[in-house]
C-alpha cells in the first residue's frame, strides 16, 4: 500500500500539468455553454429534462470516455514512451500495486474534472428549479463512467502507446457513439448501457425517469461496472508482468 501512494502521486501530478489536461478542460466546457444557450434561448426557462438529454447524448456516448481515454492512455502508455516504466518494474513492487496506483490516479482525475463539469451544467441549466435527485443521479452516473472508461482504456496505454489514443477514438464514436445507440445487442457489449443503468437507479421514481430508461437494474449496472473495473486491473497486472521492457 505504501509503495502504491508515492506512484499515484506522481501520476496526478503528471497528469494534471499535461497540455491533454486543456483539451479535457475545453470538452467538457461545451455542456455548460450549451446548457446557458438553452436558457438564453428559452427566456431563462429552467428545464431538468434538457441536462438529463445532454447527458446522455453528449456526455456519456462522446465526452465521458474522450476525458478517461486522454487520461487513462497516458498514465502507462506515458511511462512506456519516457522508457521510464522499467524504473517502475525493477523495484520490488508488485505489479498490481503499479496498475491500482495508475488506475486510482487516472480515475480520480477523470472523476474530479467530470463531476464539476456536470455540476456546473446541471447548475447553468436548472437554476431557479434545483432538483438534488436530478443532480444526484447525473453525478453517480458520471462516478461510473468514469471508473468504468478508466479501466477499459488503461491497457491501451501498454497494449497500443503511441496508437492507443487514435483505437480509442474510433472505439468511443464507432462503438459507443454509433452501434450501442441504434442496437440493444450491441448495446450490451458497451459500456455505455450500465452507466446509464446508474443513471437509471439514481433518478429512482423521479418523472423523469422515463427520459433515461434502462432495461437493467441499478445493481446489475453496478456489478457490471466493477467486473469492468476487475477485468482492467488484470489485463494490464498481465500485460506488465509479461511484456518485454524498453
Amino acid at each position: 500500500m505504501d509503495s502504491m501512494i508515492p506512484i499515484a502521486s506522481l501520476t496526478v501530478r503528471a497528469l494534471t500539468r499535461s497540455r491533454r489536461l486543456i483539451v479535457v478542460a475545453l470538452l467538457l466546457a461545451v455542456p455548460a455553454l450549451l446548457a446557458l444557450v438553452f436558457r438564453l434561448s428559452a427566456s431563462g426557462a429552467t428545464d431538468d429534462g434538457f441536462t438529463l438529454q445532454l447527458f446522455d447524448l453528449l456526455v456519456l456516448p462522446l465526452l465521458l470516455p474522450l476525458t478517461a481515454l486522454i487520461l487513462a492512455t497516458s498514465a502507462l502508455g506515458g511511462e512506456v514512451d519516457d522508457k521510464t516504466l522499467p524504473y517502475l518494474t525493477l523495484k520490488p513492487i508488485p505489479r498490481l500495486n503499479v496498475v491500482a496506483a495508475k488506475y486510482i490516479a487516472s480515475a480520480l482525475v477523470c472523476a474530479a474534472l467530470v463531476e464539476v463539469a456536470l455540476a456546473v451544467m446541471y447548475a447553468v441549466g436548472a437554476v431557479g428549479a434545483f432538483e438534488g435527485q436530478t443532480l444526484g443521479a447525473l453525478l453517480l452516473a458520471g462516478l461510473a463512467g468514469c471508473l468504468a472508461y478508466t479501466a477499459v482504456f488503461l491497457p491501451l496505454g501498454l497494449f497500443l502507446p503511441r496508437q492507443g489514443l487514435i483505437v480509442g477514438i474510433l472505439y468511443v464514436v464507432i462503438w459507443e457513439g454509433i452501434a450501442a445507440g441504434i442496437s440493444t445487442g450491441l448495446a450490451t457489449l458497451s459500456v455505455r448501457r450500465y452507466v446509464e443503468g446508474t443513471l437509471h437507479l439514481g433518478l429512482g421514481t423521479s418523472p423523469l425517469a422515463s427520459l433515461a430508461p434502462s432495461s437493467l437494474s441499478g445493481a446489475t449496472s453496478l456489478l457490471v461496472v466493477g467486473g469492468i473495473v476487475l477485468l482492467g486491473a488484470a489485463v494490464c497486472t498481465w500485460r506488465l508482468r509479461t511484456m518485454e521492457m524498453p
